[in-house]
């Protein structure tokens, strides 16, 4: 298929691969490409709204896409918070800065005072949401069936050895190598 086998750990789509857990070192990726994100922008002298959608679209994505591949240590968020917190009060991402308003607050919807902000430090993921009523539509509706979400979704490997990625199927999937085919098949 023209693909050349690669050894890790490596990069892809910016964000690092490894057969071992990340180290702290590792998220500093993360870091300092938000920094550098809010640094190009420190020059362009932006109001406050400015700056609030650079954070919900541009930095809320980066994080948003790293946590889709892993899930990101309490003190990597912690950091990333600081920074967004410090670019919204100050425009730049060092340190120190006095904050005019609760970060709490700012991550209140818009009804209710706030920016909008979400924060990562508070946020459950599907499996560990308990139901409120003010959820949401879409968690109402997906609360009740998680369960047979969670039996399609997870596969013991154990060790490893009687698992192909490429052609075995996953959940109640095709594998990987026939949905390739088709795509192909389709293109």
């Amino acid at each position: 298929m023209g693909m050349k086998e690669g050894e890790l750990p490596m990069k892809y789509l910016g964000v690092p691969l490894s057969s071992r857990k990340l180290f702290k070192e590792d998220y500093s990726l993360l870091i300092n490409k938000i920094c550098r994100k809010i640094d190009s922008w420190q020059a362009m002298h932006l109001s406050m709204g400015g700056r609030a959608q650079l954070i919900r679209t541009s930095i809320f994505g980066v994080q948003n896409f790293w946590c889709s591949i892993f899930p990101l240590p309490k003190y990597v968020i912690a950091e990333v918070e600081k920074r967004i917190r410090t670019f919204m009060w100050k425009g730049t991402s060092e340190f120190p800065y006095h904050a005019k308003v609760a970060w709490d607050t700012l991550c209140l919807p818009f009804g209710e005072g706030g920016l909008g902000f979400k924060d990562m430090l508070k946020s459950v993921s599907l499996w560990q949401h308990k139901k409120k009523d003010k959820d949401p539509w879409y968690w109402k509706k997906l609360l009740p069936v998680r369960h047979l979400i969670c039996d399609r979704y997870f596969i013991v490997v154990g060790n490893g050895r009687l698992i192909s990625f490429w052609f075995d199927n996953w959940g109640s999937f095709a594998s990987v190598w026939t949905l390739l085919v088709l795509f192909r098949c389709l293109v």
